[in-house]
């Protein structure tokens, strides 16, 4: 009985350990840049990529404004294809419908940012404005 657990389990972890990716897990790429406003970086801001197949990842600025994406803990990067970027500044719990972002809404409730991820390294720097020309 021992032996045939142990069998089971080896087999089982064979089978996981063969493939590149997860199942059910999307094609992603590593996803790096910067984020600055008005030519000075951005700290403590959160990245989202969203793709067209509704893959979200997600990463924070550092003290640089530079960012890194992951998809879950062990994944990096963001899904493959056109993605919508949204840069915003994290709140803690719910937010209030007062609320007014210091990002612009065109960089993230109404999003005008894409970036086109594909396989390889993706680097995208967003040069953002606190006061963006109106369209």
């Amino acid at each position: 009985m021992c032996r045939r657990i142990t069998w089971t389990v080896a087999l089982v972890a064979g089978l996981f350990g063969c493939s590149s990716r997860p199942t059910g897990q999307p094609e992603i790429a590593p996803v790096t840049g910067t984020v600055t406003m008005d030519g000075q970086p951005l700290a403590g801001k959160s990245v989202v990529f969203e793709s067209d197949r509704g893959v979200l990842s997600f990463g924070n600025t550092d003290a640089n404004g530079r960012y890194k994406l992951s998809y879950i803990r062990s994944a990096k990067g963001a899904g493959l294809g056109r993605n919508v970027v949204r840069i915003s500044t994290p709140t803690m719990g719910p937010t209030s419908p007062l609320h007014k972002d210091s990002i612009p809404a065109i960089y993230n409730t109404a999003s005008t940012l894409e970036a086109e991820v594909v396989k390889g390294r993706n680097v995208f720097d967003f040069s953002l404005e606190s006061k963006p020309a109106k369209n």
